[in-house]
């Protein structure tokens, strides 16, 4: 159901099938109400709650469109990143007729069935009628039932307290079992069609649950005193998303909110004056923070190098199985001051590779018949992906031929920050794209 507007009945379609609904279901309850001698007013509030849900999630939404036929999304879930405003309101939708019909009634278990019952058909109708532009989601079905369960723990608790007790309906077992078999092939149908949420659709703003989610993963990173300006996703999908702190920023994927790089600020330093805290110690400051934060790099061997004349010195986590360099890697630049200014981090199991045939020499000359007139420095032998999988490969620093020009190409382990950059695969000695 799309709930993202707090105030659904304000929309005249929605009002319109509202009052509709209203006007069939409440005389139904009234009718029903007086022939078992029941007093009106509990019977024709349920007719309207029951209208309200209905009205909500089965009249085209307001703003049209096409919905996915024959699917049923199944997003972030509220367990991994808490609840948010659209969970909270589809958690209240069925509330109020459980509750009513568990007070009518004095039977739980039919009403919770009868609920659990009325959501999966509604998913599912959603699902089934694109037209209706609305969404089939996992996560809000989950919502409905919990909301429908608590409301008719809180409607058995009501009836406890009162005395005498209310005079209920006969139970009737085949109802029941006819109730509990529809269930469960409507769960049986919907499981068939539920998919991960297609990611050529344009990604929701963020809600406030996830937007907190994100602003603790960033204020673990930095401290709490770190200035959160801006939460938004990655691009167009939720495959990512980008905090942005001052001057600063941090991205993480999603779901997963794992820490893929990030700075304190993007301003460029000046050279370096006055004291600063000795190299050991922005080591030994940054192993700390890999500890804290990337204790999976904790496996891999650690080199460092100044950078530049800005007191600033990088930490780089690497690692390397029979010769080959692993594409898991970790940056850690610590500040003239001691503080972390900035991280770039890849958590990449080691994969299988196969063994590299072509040694040095037969992939520079591979690499100089492809590239003329390029000057190839010094090589890595490295794991790259590539369309048939994982490979070892020499990567060459590739710069154009020119005399004039003495400095000599750059060796420098951080890939990332050299280009181009010629690659030969390893096994085939053929030079990749």
């Amino acid at each position: 159901m799309d709930t993202d507007r707090l105030f659904l009945l304000e929309t005249p379609t929605i009002r319109a099938a509202f009052l509709l609904l209203t006007a069939l279901l409440v005389p139904a309850a009234a009718v029903i109400a007086r022939r078992r001698g029941a007093a009106l007013p509990g019977p024709m509030l349920f007719g309207c709650a029951l209208a309200f849900a209905l009205a909500v999630t089965l009249t085209p939404a307001p703003a049209g469109g096409q919905g996915l036929a024959g699917v049923c999304t199944s997003g972030h879930t509220f367990l991994t990143h808490g609840p948010d405003t659209q969970w909270y309101l589809n958690l209240l939708l069925t509330a109020p007729a459980a509750f009513l019909a568990a007070r009518l009634t004095g039977r739980a278990l039919p009403v919770l069935l009868g609920s659990v019952l009325l959501s999966l058909a509604t998913e599912l109708t959603q699902a089934a009628i694109p037209t209706l532009a609305r969404a089939c989601d996992v996560d809000d079905l989950t919502a409905n039932v919990i909301g429908a369960a608590l409301a008719v723990l809180a409607a058995r608790l009501w009836e406890r307290r009162r005395r005498p007790p209310r005079v209920t309906v006969p139970p009737a077992r085949g109802p029941l079992y006819a109730c509990a078999t529809a269930c469960a092939l409507l769960a049986v149908v919907l499981a068939t069609m539920v998919r991960p949420e297609p990611d050529a659709r344009a990604a929701p703003e963020l809600s406030p649950g996830r937007r907190a989610a994100v602003e603790r993963a960033a204020r673990d990173l930095w401290g709490e005193s770190v200035p959160i300006t801006r939460i938004a996703w990655d691009g167009d999908t939720e495959s990512g998303v980008v905090v942005s702190s001052g001057s600063g920023f941090t991205s993480f994927a999603w779901p997963s909110l794992t820490p893929l790089r990030g700075t304190r600020s993007v301003e460029a330093d000046g050279p370096a004056t006055g004291a600063a805290v000795a190299a050991d110690e922005q080591v030994e400051r940054a192993q700390r923070y890999m500890r804290a934060h990337f204790p999976w790099a904790g496996r891999a061997g650690t080199t460092s190098w100044p950078v530049g004349d800005t007191g600033r010195r990088l930490v780089s986590w690497r690692h390397r199985v029979d010769g080959v360099l692993m594409p898991m890697r970790l940056d850690v630049v610590v500040d003239r001051a001691g503080a972390v200014a900035s991280f770039a981090a890849v958590d990449e199991p080691d994969p299988t590779l196969p063994p590299a045939l072509v040694d040095e020499a037969r992939a520079r000359a591979a690499a100089q018949a492809a590239r003329r007139g390029r000057t190839f420095g010094v090589p890595i032998l490295l794991a790259v992906r590539s369309t048939a999988g994982w490979r070892p490969a020499w990567s060459f620093p590739t710069e154009p031929t020119n005399p004039s020009n003495t400095t000599a190409p750059s060796t420098s382990p951080d890939l990332a920050a050299e280009s181009p950059r010629t690659v030969v695969d390893a096994v085939t000695g053929a030079v990749l794209p």
